[in-house]
């Protein structure tokens, strides 16, 4: 369930945003991130309405993930959508793709103007390029050497998905079966 990210869960997701094995892996980042970053967004979510900040529970219960949102200024009918989910979460499970579905599915629905969504992923993340695979979104180009991580420098994929495409696949057909927590 994908619903409006709340100042209670704000300590909870900058929790997950200050783990080091998900700031490396996932955020690709070796800037401190936590609670902070978190108000920030809720903040620009708050005050600009084509941004969003957004938690999403799993379907028995409790928050997973969150996202956020937002057009790709100048462009407001792109918009860029990040997942961070929850580092205690068992992996291989389809809790990203799922979570990933829910937002895309959430912009393309709310935002008639959106033409198409984007998502970024370090080339050394598996597992986020093969979500976005299966999501029907296409590698639209790599930022060579784009990020460094302890001294390595490492490319960066942008994905992008057109409404067109996202309408031919239909929501039915892209949703996974998520296990109970």
């Amino acid at each position: 369930m994908l619903r409006p990210l709340t100042e209670a869960e704000v300590p909870t997701v900058g929790g997950w945003l200050a783990d080091r094995t998900l700031a490396d892996a996932y955020v690709a980042t070796e800037e401190e991130l936590g609670a902070e970053e978190v108000e920030g967004a809720l903040e620009l979510a708050r005050e600009v309405e084509s941004v969003g900040a957004w938690a999403i529970d799993h379907r028995d219960g409790g928050l997973i993930a969150s996202s956020y949102t937002k057009p790709d200024f100048p462009w407001e009918a792109v918009h860029e959508c990040e997942v961070t989910l929850s580092p205690e979460l068992p992996k291989r499970q389809g809790y990203g793709l799922e979570a990933h579905q829910l937002v895309v599915d959430h912009v393309f629905r709310s935002r008639p103007e959106v033409v198409k969504v984007m998502g970024r992923a370090a080339g050394f993340n598996a597992a986020a390029i093969r979500i976005m695979e299966k999501l029907d979104a296409r590698r639209e180009g790599t930022l060579r050497h784009h990020i460094e991580l302890r001294g390595e420098r490492f490319d960066l994929a942008i994905y992008g998905l057109l409404r067109e495409e996202w309408e031919q696949t239909g929501a039915d057909q892209r949703r996974v079966p998520l296990p109970a927590l």
